[in-house]
């Protein structure tokens, strides 16, 4: 869980974890604690490695949020943060055994190996890491794309995706892995004012290179893939492959509808 716009007036990065436990009934824990709040919200506090991240006043526009330093927490936050790692520890050993065998033991509990134990409870919708930050301002923004590759489940954690062979109602399961043949979803259709129609698709197995010819089964028609592109935020960037696990974008496909 991500707690957005700790810099606004009236944030409160406590009550919002409250609302979780008590609302949603979520089993919620901060990895990540802020440093301030509303107009002087100047960073976070990484709870599993105990360090500060910094954001100094920073430039403004596009590079605004993009530089940080990551130093020792400030004195008059260090007692709360031993705290939100003790309670962090406690939580992910009630239902961990690596980590309770460790607590029960008196031994001390490495940052990876408590960053495991985290991904492995969160892997089983056991456990909520909850971040914070300022979205608009890039403030907080890094670390949450980091706990994205921490803690969230790769395609391989996953079971497979299942559907129907075209034309039968034979089941067919499609294992994430590039070897396999290509299958993928079409999610989103698109207008680009300077590539024209896109479709965004995600890969469930195989690989899709230009000048591959893709099936349609909703349509029972074939189209030749002539560019594929990769959207990150207002770039565009051309791609030769996309794989397994990839979102990506096709341009210039006619027969294509979602929903």
């Amino acid at each position: 869980a991500f707690v957005n716009k700790m810099d606004r007036t009236g944030a409160n990065f406590a009550n919002a974890l409250d609302d979780m436990r008590k609302k949603l009934r979520a089993y919620a824990y901060p990895v990540y604690l802020p440093i301030g709040a509303e107009d002087n919200f100047a960073g976070v506090i990484d709870v599993v490695n105990q360090k500060a991240i910094v954001w100094g006043p920073g430039d403004v526009g596009e590079d605004q949020g993009l530089k940080y330093d990551v130093t020792e927490i400030p004195a008059d936050l260090q007692e709360s943060a031993a705290t939100a790692l003790q309670e962090l520890i406690d939580a992910v050993s009630n239902k961990d055994d690596a980590i309770a065998e460790l607590v029960l033991e008196e031994k001390p509990v490495p940052p990876l190996v408590l960053k495991a134990a985290i991904r492995r409870l969160t892997c089983k919708l056991e456990l909520v890491p909850v971040l914070c930050g300022s979205a608009f301002k890039k403030k907080g923004v890094q670390p949450l794309v980091d706990a994205v590759i921490d803690y969230l489940p790769c395609p391989l954690d996953i079971p497979p995706a299942r559907g129907h062979v075209p034309g039968t109602e034979d089941e067919a399961v499609v294992d994430s892995s590039d070897k396999n043949k290509f299958c993928s979803l079409a999610f989103k259709l698109w207008t680009d004012p300077y590539a024209g129609k896109l479709v965004f698709f995600r890969v469930y197995s195989g690989q899709l290179k230009k000048g591959d010819t893709i099936y349609n089964p909703r349509t029972r028609k074939r189209e030749r893939v002539s560019r594929l592109m990769v959207i990150q935020g207002g770039e565009r960037k051309d791609v030769e492959q996309a794989y397994a696990g990839d979102i990506a974008a096709l341009v210039g496909l006619r027969n294509i509808t979602t929903g």
